[in-house]
């Protein structure tokens, strides 16, 4: 089974590149006809072979990434704060919660259609990314934190002008993404 994956890396390789005459009449042969062919017997030619290395995430991977584990995690915080935390939050604590769930959600989406609109080719749009990653972060997770501040018995104040620094972060990612899309249409 070895010889399976090793043979259909080297086809798609060749195919993929356009360099069908890298083929032997033999192998060409062997392709045509592969329900017949002993794959085992095969040896191809490592330098043909895909290896793909590891390399690091793109800014749109990274983009993409948060957005997915924000979206989940709003709606997950979303549950629990419309059942198991109305029991230990005030009605108080609960708005700004689920204030923070909202603005996670919305911003959740935004990612979703920034990371699959553009290529973040500029530093502009990196800024743009950067900018909604961490305004959700600094924004809602401060209110998450600050509004269990008093069941958990911990004084968290420090964290109040986290939650404007963060919304400052979401407003830029706003105004970048209209200076972007001026860009663009202009």
């Amino acid at each position: 089974m070895n010889g399976d994956l090793l043979f259909s890396q080297m086809i798609a390789k060749v195919f993929a590149e356009g360099h069908r005459k890298e083929i032997s009449g033999t192998l060409r042969r062997d392709f045509l006809y592969s329900r017949f062919v002993n794959y085992d017997v095969i040896k191809p030619n490592p330098s043909i072979i895909v290896n793909t290395p590891t390399k690091p995430k793109t800014m749109k991977q990274i983009i993409l990434i948060s957005a997915s584990i924000y979206g989940m995690l709003s709606v997950i915080l979303g549950a629990m704060g419309a059942h198991a935390f109305k029991k230990i939050l005030s009605q108080e604590q609960l708005q700004s919660f689920e204030t923070g769930v909202k603005y996670q959600m919305y911003h959740a989406i935004v990612l979703l259609v920034i990371g699959f609109y553009f290529q973040f080719d500029t530093k502009l749009q990196h800024a743009m990314g950067w900018s909604f990653i961490l305004g959700v972060l600094l924004f809602s997770f401060s209110i998450y934190l600050l509004s269990f501040s008093q069941n958990w018995g911990v004084d968290l104040k420090f964290l109040g002008p986290i939650t404007p620094l963060g919304g400052i972060l979401l407003i830029a990612g706003w105004v970048m993404l209209l200076l972007q899309v001026l860009k663009i249409k202009g």
